[in-house]
Order: structure tokens, then sequence, then C-alpha cells
């Protein structure tokens, strides 16, 4: 079982101000402790110069008052808490021969370090820390005198220092907790207020959070706020789908059920007489009816459902010609670019087409244009238009009534109600749109409008577009 990371030896349950509160601990050690070494350090050496400089001068005024006499020396070394000690030379021997009589101002063996017996044979002066032991040597006229002190005293105030030291270091330590704790708890109040208000909201309250003063935490509230709007949005979206997917259930119920009575009406007839010629003309024609239903119903539900696409690059006259060559192309001369899924485009076309020959009136036009920067096509005709009353509707499933729809030959001729409703779901795959109005010659006219741009010229489209 894998075990959880914790970052730099911190538990994950410590809240944000224990972790600053620890972090800000942690680096007062880290000044403390080199701080207190160093002070230390400091301490011992300027303690052992006063000594040495103390031990210097005490031995400078013996060797100029009472040189070479053991018992003011001795006086002088129990002061200090050591022993002292004389060097003469021989009588004609020169400091630093190497010859001559040392003296101690007790019975103690002792044994002298290397370098303070060469200070004591060249007769100069010297201080020394060697062992425990602090020597101190000075000049006398034929020979040099000298001091051994224990410093052990000066790790007893060495001891005392560290110990004042610590305590006044654990009582820095206490205040700044304290201090540290306090202040980030008022740094962090705008985090604990923006938590608080997000505890109380209730789960449908999505209205922007207060964006706090405090730069650190104004960019987490303006994300939040971002989250929050986009998932207002979504929403929104949902709802409005969820709604549109009842009404298309209801609608699509609805109009399953009036072929679907029309059929069995005409099965009844052909059960009692079955060579009926015209009800088996009926019931062929209904199903043929819910067949277009259900197949525009299934393509209506696929593109609906489906993402925008990342559609290949087209040009429309080329395509036009292509999937449409009995049709008499207008509008602009030159290629016009776009970017659209050819067999998807083919299908938006043919419900157009189909709804202008059936319910409109010839002339029918087919126009690639470029406007505004888009590529457009504008499907025309000549008949009697949209009704004013269903104008704003006309895109929508089921809608009848339209010169798009079924506004003319009987029941018989009345279409699916899906075309126009898909010719827009087209569209919005595309990234596009469609406008549905009446020309003002008369007549109605469905526009095409695309989102890429129109001015792309073939060599970028070869490229890749």
């Amino acid at each position: 079982m894998r075990r959880a990371r914790r970052g730099f030896g911190v538990p994950r349950r410590l809240s944000l101000q224990a972790r600053l509160t620890l972090l800000l601990l942690s680096a007062l050690l880290l000044v403390l402790v080199p701080l207190g070494a160093f002070t230390l350090q400091e301490a011992r050496r300027a303690s052992l110069a006063t000594l040495s400089d103390a031990l210097l001068v005490r031995l400078g005024f013996y060797s100029a008052v009472t040189p070479g006499d053991l018992v003011p020396l001795a006086a002088l070394a129990n002061e200090f808490g050591g022993y002292g000690f004389v060097y003469h030379t021989e009588e004609g021997a020169d400091a630093g021969a190497g010859s001559g009589a040392l003296r101690f101002t007790d019975t103690a063996a002792h044994t002298l370090p290397e370098s303070v017996r060469r200070a004591l044979e060249a007769g100069a002066t010297y201080t020394g820390l060697h062992g425990d032991a602090l020597f101190a040597v000075v000049p006398l006229e034929g020979g040099a005198v000298g001091l051994s002190v224990q410093a052990g005293a000066i790790g007893t105030l060495t001891q005392r220092l560290l110990s004042a030291y610590a305590l006044a270091a654990l009582g820095l330590f206490a205040l700044v907790g304290l201090l540290g704790a306090q202040l980030l708890r008022l740094v962090l109040a705008p985090l604990n207020r923006m938590a608080a208000a997000i505890a109380r909201r209730s789960p449908d309250n999505l209205a922007p959070l207060a964006v706090p003063d405090l730069p650190e935490v104004r960019p987490i509230a303006e994300r939040l706020n971002q989250l929050l709007r986009e998932l207002s949005r979504a929403l929104e979206r949902s709802a409005a789908q969820e709604r549109s997917a009842r009404r298309f259930a209801a609608q699509a119920s609805h109009e399953l059920r009036t072929p679907l009575a029309a059929l069995s009406g005409y099965l009844e007839v052909l059960q009692r007489r079955p060579d009926e010629p015209r009800a088996l003309a009926g019931a062929l024609r209904e199903m043929a009816r819910m067949r277009g239903l259900l197949d525009a119903l299934l393509t209506l539900a696929r593109l609906e459902g489906r993402a925008r696409i990342s559609a290949p690059p087209l040009e429309l006259r080329a395509f036009v010609r292509e999937r449409f060559p009995h049709l008499a192309l207008a509008g602009a001369a030159e290629p016009v670019y776009t970017r659209a899924d050819p067999e998807l485009l083919e299908v938006a076309l043919r419900n157009l087409l189909r709804n202008a020959e059936r319910y409109g009136a010839p002339p029918v036009t087919l126009s690639v244009l470029s406007r505004e920067g888009r590529a457009q096509l504008v499907v025309e005709d000549a008949g009697p238009g949209f009704p004013e009353a269903l104008l704003a509707r006309v895109l929508e499933p089921f809608v009848y009534g339209a010169a798009g729809e079924g506004a003319a030959g009987g029941e018989g001729a009345r279409g699916t109600g899906l075309g126009l409703a898909i010719v827009r779901a087209v569209m919005a795959v595309h990234g596009g749109d469609v406008v549905a109005e009446n020309a003002p010659h008369g007549g109605a006219r469905v526009t095409l409008r695309f989102s890429f741009p129109s001015g792309w010229g073939g060599e970028r489209f070869s490229q890749g577009g």
C-alpha cells in the first residue's frame, strides 16, 4: 500500500496556520543556533584574550619590581589559581642558547610545553592555551618569568553564558510562536472568511464570491468565481437541454402518433377488404412518412449530441458544382473558402432545396457569397415566404405552417417538421448559424453563415489551413 506523500515532513492534516507557524519557528531556530554558537565562541575567545592581557600586565609589573623573586611570583600565581616559573640563563650565556636554570613557585613536578620552553629560552613575550592551562611569559634581565593558570573559569563562564542564552532563546521562541500565530491568524482571515462564506451557501447559490484585498488570496477568489460562472452557464445549458429534450420527446411522440393512427386504420380496412387498393396505397404512404420522420429524428439526435467538429478546408463553389450540378449557381465569381464537412453540408442543402421546391415556387436559386468576412450559402425561392407569426420559430422542430415546412399540399404532402431544425443543427456543429427570413421581392430566404473567414486562399488551404 502506497504511503501518502508529505511535503517537507509536515503532516498533511495540519492547518495552513500551523504549517506557517512551524515554518516561522524553524526559521528562527536556524538563526538562533548558529548565532548562539558564534556568540559562545566569541565570548570564550574574548575571555581568553582578557585573561592573557591581565597575566601579561601583572607579569610585566612583577618583572619591573621584583624580578626573579619567587615569593611575590608565588603570591601572584595563587591569586590566579596556578603556578609560576622563572628561567635564568647561566652566567655569560645568551638568551636562546638553551642553557639555564628553571625554578617553579611550588614543589610539584611540572612539564612545560615545548613552545613555552622556546619562549623562555628566547626571552620572548608569549601567551598560549595548552589543554586547560593558559601560559604567559614575559622577558626578564637574564631570563624570563611566566605563569600557568587553569582556564576552567572560562569554561564555567561559557556554561553560564550558554544557560542564559538558552533561556533567552526559549523565551524568544515562545514569544515569536505566540505573536506569529496571532499575526498569521490575521493574515489568513480573508481565507477563513471566504471559507465561511462558501460553507454558508446553499448548493444552488452560484453567485460570485467577494474578492479579498489580500493579493495572494485574490487570484484564488477570482478563479473560484470563474469556475462558479462556468458552472452556472453549464447548469443553464443542461437545464435548457433537458427542457428541449422533454419538449422534443413530447413533440416526437405526438408526431409519430398521427401516422401510426392512420396506418392502423388502413390496416384495419385491409384486414376486412384485402384487395382495397386505396387502403394499401395509404398504408404504404404512412409507412414512408413514418420512415422519413424516424430518419429525420435520428439525424437530428445525432447532430444535437455532437460536439463542434474540426472540418477540412472546402471551396464552396466547387462543392456546389460537384454535388448539385443541375443548379444554377449565383453569387461571387471568385472562389469562396471555409471549413465544412461535405456530407453534413450536403444534408443541410438538400433539406433546404427540398423545402423550397416543394413548398415554395420557382425559380429556386443557390448563391455562394462572402459577406462581412464570412462565407455564406443562400437558398431563395419565389413562393409565399414564411408566415410572419411563425418566422421567429421556423428553425425549431415540428413547426408547421411555414413555407419551408408544409404550408401547402394537404396532409399527405406535409413534411416531417424537422428539415430546418436539421439545417440549424448542421450549422451548429460547424460553429455557424442560420438566418430564415422573407426576401424583399417575396419568397423565403435561408442563409447559412459559417464561422470561418471567407478570404482564405487555396494556397493556405493546401498548406493545412
